[in-house]
């Protein structure tokens, strides 16, 4: 038999909350200085919070940044959030 699973979705204040903890950790990962080289920005999608390391073109032809996932934040054990895991051995 089949196992089903029951998507529970976060209540509001909780994902405003976590939303909010997320975007103070990122505003403060990188120091002033190094801001128009490399930033911290994350994307929600459901439950989930993917946190990005943004960088700045690296050569004066490419004239867009460049994004890479480096932390997943998914609800565990039912309405808690905790870290999941790390993409590419990154721990933030």
């Amino acid at each position: 038999m089949a196992e089903r699973r029951f998507k529970i979705l976060l209540p509001e204040l909780v994902k405003i909350m976590v939303e909010k903890k997320v975007g103070e950790y990122c505003k403060n990962k990188v120091p002033a200085h190094a801001l128009h080289q490399v930033n911290i920005s994350y994307k929600t999608r459901g439950n989930r919070i993917t946190i990005y390391e943004n960088r700045a073109p690296w050569r004066p032809e490419f004239k867009e940044w460049t994004s890479m996932p480096i932390a997943l934040i998914k609800p565990a054990n039912g309405l808690s959030i905790a870290p999941t895991e790390t993409i590419d051995g990154i721990n933030t």
